[in-house]
């Protein structure tokens, strides 16, 4: 019986280590205590940042650039600086980060205004990374957006996956596509949340986004960016 016991909690600990690999911290003892039922949940609020660095699949450096990018992204959720962003998530070859999804209290504009400096800190990094690995012709898009509602579950419980859904990540998305090289594409919402703090902020006008009709959308970049 003993060793049974012994078996069962060595069980335990490897399947809570692959779910905290698979999704945000937060959501496994959910999970592990729901398994049967899984996990899920709705949020009022987010903002969402999609980064895509452009990646040329002709290129013999795009799976270090994408791996580096990747872990310096992370290693910058993981300094606790940015207290509403749990983790990066990748959508193909793009990265994406989202504020306040597990927000005790959900406040947008702490959210939008810590999504906003993080992408912005990730821009810097990602030219860094480019320039050692002679990629600096791969442009780098960004967009943000924030809204809501937006729900998250885990699903297929066989092979556990965190996913996250809401008509503000297709804007997000769409403010990347429209995007400027090294600058953040964004809209009015967030624009009301971060106007007036640190930041360079220049209207673009309004633009068609499908879906979505006209959207009065924002550049935004360093204060000490000339």
């Amino acid at each position: 019986i003993q060793k049974l016991e012994i078996e069962l909690e060595e069980e335990t600990k490897r399947k809570t280590n692959l779910i905290s690999n698979l999704m945000p911290q937060i959501v496994t003892p959910k999970f592990m205590s729901n398994q049967d039922q899984g996990v899920s949940f709705s949020v009022q609020s987010v903002t969402i940042a999609i980064i895509s660095i452009g990646i040329d699949n002709q290129n013999e450096n795009s799976i270090q650039l994408f791996n580096d990018v990747y872990n310096a992204l992370d290693s910058l959720v993981k300094g606790k600086s940015y207290h509403t962003i749990e983790s990066v998530e990748i959508i193909g070859d793009n990265f994406m980060i989202l504020g306040g999804l597990f927000d005790e209290v959900n406040q947008t504009e702490r959210h939008a205004q810590e999504i906003i400096r993080f992408v912005l800190e990730s821009v810097d990094k990602i030219k860094t990374i480019k320039e050692k690995l002679g990629c600096t012709h791969m442009q780098t898009l960004c967009g943000v957006a924030t809204g809501g509602p937006v729900f998250g579950g885990v699903i297929e419980l066989d092979v556990p996956i965190f996913e996250v859904c809401g008509d503000v990540i297709d804007l997000a998305d769409e403010m990347t596509a429209l995007g400027l090289p090294d600058k953040i594409h964004t809209t009015r919402a967030v624009y009301e949340f971060i106007y007036g703090r640190d930041f360079k902020i220049k209207e673009r006008g309004e633009m068609q986004i499908p879906n979505f009709g006209t959207v009065v959308t924002y550049i935004v970049s360093s204060s000490d960016e000339h």
